[in-house]
């Protein structure tokens, strides 16, 4: 009886554990410096502490000289 349930069991939890780290590994495609649809400004975007960040590190026209 244990056996069938681990069985089943075991391979359930596997696919869980691929499937996360699939998504882990797309989602970090996103990371790096892109150049906007208008091309107007760069933004570089980044993994921290668990969260995606995103910050301006390029402007074609600055705001400030």
């Amino acid at each position: 009886m244990i056996r069938r349930l681990l069985t089943l069991l075991i391979p359930f939890v596997l696919a869980n554990v691929l499937q996360t780290a699939a998504q882990t590994k797309e989602a970090d495609l996103v990371v790096g410096t892109w150049l906007v649809q208008d091309k107007k400004a760069k933004i570089q975007i980044y993994h921290k502490s668990g969260k995606y960040h995103g910050k301006i590190v390029w402007l074609k026209e600055p705001n400030d000289e």
